[in-house]
């Protein structure tokens, strides 16, 4: 049954929480962009009136929890919950501490809520944790311990039709090279993969027909790309879409572009009737983008699909 199933919101319900976050998805001891840009995000979003944000359900965390231990290497769990082998339990980059574990169930466990409500509800929806799309089944890589996009996407097959298909749509600036591989690992034949990147770290060959990766050279290629993309999206007919808004892009694509980008893949979904779940995916402070900057960037995607 979906976690979702009793009587529940309409479309463009605005007394509905759509978003999720837990202070769990800033549980991790070690302070960087990605264990803590998304608690200053939902600060935003709340104090703009965007949306009511919801913690995941408690009958989501519980089967996600189960379902990553199912999907993924043992040891690689054990390593993530216990840090023994610590090479391992600290494989996505940085140090283990046990925040580790408690924010990758959390943070997945929102990406399932998120997209459970898409579907059923037929809106959009997001979970501000990253999508973390360089994880793999045995190890973390590039700050990444759970791949939330691929969890999900499992998560959801039970409650589609056995012909429909998902997409991820992945604008991260970084190839999402954990989700095609765990695409081919779990066989997850009902999702179309589409990766528009402006770094080549984690490159790889797409494990399936139609799934495509394109490694952008300029702005306007980036911005094409994601045009074009999108209208291979609403030529699939897919159940719905599952979108990595990554703002890393920065390092190419200006920020007046990026918010154009959100406005557009929104546009698009919503005029093509297509749910949607949106997680952060990469950002980083850097020169020119301190803490509240990136914040605000992240908060243009929320934006886009809620306010």
């Amino acid at each position: 049954m979906n976690s979702f199933d009793t009587e529940g919101p309409t479309r463009g319900d605005g007394d509905t929480p759509r978003v999720f976050w837990s202070p769990d998805y800033v549980a991790p001891s070690h302070v960087f962009d990605t264990t803590r840009k998304s608690e200053a995000v939902r600060d935003l979003i709340v104090g703009r009136g965007i949306d009511p944000v919801s913690e995941p359900p408690a009958t989501v965390m519980a089967s996600t929890e189960k379902l990553i231990e199912e999907l993924h290497d043992p040891i690689y769990i054990e390593a993530l919950r216990t840090g023994d082998p610590m090479d391992l339990a600290a494989s996505q980059g940085f140090r283990w501490d046990a925040g580790i574990w408690t924010m990758a169930t959390s943070s997945t466990s929102g990406v399932v809520a998120a997209l459970e409500l898409a579907i059923k509800h037929g809106f959009a929806t997001g979970s501000l944790s990253s999508g973390l799309h360089h994880a793999r089944r045995d190890r973390g890589r590039g700050y990444c311990s759970i791949n939330g996009l691929a969890v999900a996407a499992e998560a959801i097959r039970p409650r589609i039709g056995l012909d429909d298909r998902i997409a991820i749509f992945d604008v991260d600036a970084h190839c999402g090279g954990g989700t095609n591989e765990l695409i081919d690992d779990w066989a997850l034949d009902h999702v179309l993969h589409l990766d528009v990147s402006t770094n080549d770290f984690d490159r790889y060959q797409p494990c399936r027909p139609g799934n495509e990766l394109h490694r952008a050279t300029s702005t306007a290629d980036y911005m094409a790309t994601v045009e074009r993309m999108l209208g291979l999206i609403i030529e699939s007919g897919c159940r719905a879409v599952l979108y990595n808004a990554g703002m890393d892009a920065l390092e190419m694509v200006p920020e007046q572009d990026l918010r154009r980008r959100e406005e557009l893949v929104s546009s698009k979904l919503r005029s093509a009737d297509i749910p949607c779940t949106f997680v952060l995916a990469g950002g980083y402070v850097g020169p020119g983008l301190d803490a509240d900057a990136l914040a605000d960037l992240h908060t243009a995607t929320a934006e886009a699909f809620i306010g």
